[in-house]
C-alpha cells in the first residue's frame, strides 16, 4: 500500500452501501473507482459499492455537482456549477477547463438545434408540395457509411488493461489539434474519466463525438530540470511558465502527475524542486486538456 500524506482533520466522506463510511481525501477518480487518501494509506473504493460522496471543500462540491449535471445532459446548470467553483477558487484550473468543455458542448447543441430546425422546415415544405433546394450539411449520412473515430480524427488507439493509449497520429487528417502525440494516454472524454472503462464503451463515446472532441491526456516528458518552473495551486503542481522557444514538451498550466517516478500529488513546491534537482533531466508525467477537431475526407 502506498504511503499516505497527512490527512486533514476535515476530510471527504465516501458513504458505502450498508451504512458504512470512509473518511479521507479523494485524490483521484477513475471510471469505476475513487482513490482515497486515508491515515492508513491510499484505498481504492469501487463506485459499485458507493452510495454517496460528500466533499469537504465547497468548491470541490460545486465541481462534482457540475460533473453530475453534465452527465445528465443539464449543461447550462453544469456550467453554472463549474463557474461557482472557479469563483470560490480562481486557481481551480480543472473547474475552468470543465467550464470550457461545457461551453463547447453547448455550442454543439445549439448548432445541432439549428440543423434540426432546417430539416423540419424542409419536411414541411416537401409535404406542401413545394420544391426544396438542397442545404449543405443537412442530409443525414447513412449509418453504414458513417466514418469511424480513426477516420475522422486520424488517431489510432490501443486499449490495454483499462488504459486508452494513442499509438499513431496522422497529422494530415487532423485540424486544430493541440499537439496530440503517439504514446499519450487518454484519461477523460468531455471531462468524464474513462480509465478502466470497458473498450466497447470508450469506442462508442469516441464514435458518438461529432465535429470535435474534448479530451484529457497524460504524457511522459523528459525535460531539463532547470527549465521546469512550477506553481502550487488548488488542484496540485502546475507548470507556471515555459521559456520562449523551449523544446521541453511542457505547456503552461500542465498538471504534474509524477516526477522521476514519484507521485506528485502530495508534494509541496520545496519537495518538488528538490526532486527535480536530483537529476539534470527530469522525467515528468503531465496531464493536459486538448480539443480535437474533425477533418474527414472520404
Amino acid at each position: 500500500m502506498a504511503v499516505a500524506a497527512p490527512v486533514p482533520a476535515c476530510a471527504d466522506t465516501i458513504y458505502l452501501k450498508g451504512k458504512k463510511s470512509l473518511k479521507g481525501v479523494i485524490v483521484d477518480e477513475q471510471a469505476d473507482r475513487y482513490l482515497l487518501n486515508t491515515a492508513d494509506g491510499e484505498l481504492e473504493v469501487l463506485k459499485a459499492l458507493t452510495q454517496a460522496v460528500q466533499y469537504d471543500d465547497p468548491e470541490l462540491s460545486y465541481y462534482q455537482l457540475g460533473r453530475q449535471l453534465q452527465r445528465a445532459g443539464r449543461l447550462r446548470e453544469a456550467y453554472a456549477a463549474y463557474q461557482q467553483a472557479t469563483d470560490l477558487r480562481p486557481d481551480f484550473h480543472a473547474a475552468r477547463e470543465a467550464a470550457f468543455t461545457v461551453q463547447r458542448l453547448l455550442s454543439r447543441q445549439d448548432e445541432s438545434q439549428v440543423v434540426n430546425e432546417v430539416r423540419q422546415r424542409q419536411i414541411v415544405l416537401e409535404r406542401a408540395g413545394r420544391p426544396v433546394a438542397p442545404t449543405l450539411g443537412t442530409a443525414a449520412p447513412s449509418p453504414a457509411a458513417a466514418p469511424t473515430f480513426e477516420e475522422r480524427f486520424g488517431c489510432r488507439l490501443r486499449y490495454d488493461e483499462g488504459r486508452t493509449v494513442v499509438t499513431q497520429v496522422q497529422r494530415e487528417r487532423l485540424a486544430g489539434v493541440a499537439g496530440l502525440q503517439a504514446g499519450d494516454e487518454i484519461v477523460a472524454l468531455w471531462n468524464d474519466p474513462i480509465r478502466r472503462l470497458a473498450p466497447d464503451a470508450i469506442s462508442q463515446r469516441l464514435n458518438d463525438s461529432r465535429g470535435e472532441l474534448a479530451l484529457t491526456i497524460e504524457r511522459t516528458v523528459l525535460a531539463p530540470a532547470a527549465s521546469i518552473q512550477l506553481t502550487l495551486g488548488y488542484d496540485g503542481l502546475r507548470v507556471a511558465a515555459v521559456p520562449e522557444g523551449s523544446q521541453t514538451g511542457l505547456a503552461l498550466n500542465d498538471l504534474l502527475i509524477a516526477i522521476n517516478g514519484r507521485p506528485a500529488r502530495y508534494l509541496d513546491l520545496g519537495a518538488a524542486k528538490q526532486l527535480l534537482g536530483a537529476r539534470a533531466d527530469a522525467q515528468v508525467v503531465i496531464q493536459r486538456a486538448l480539443v480535437l477537431r474533425e477533418h474527414f475526407q472520404p
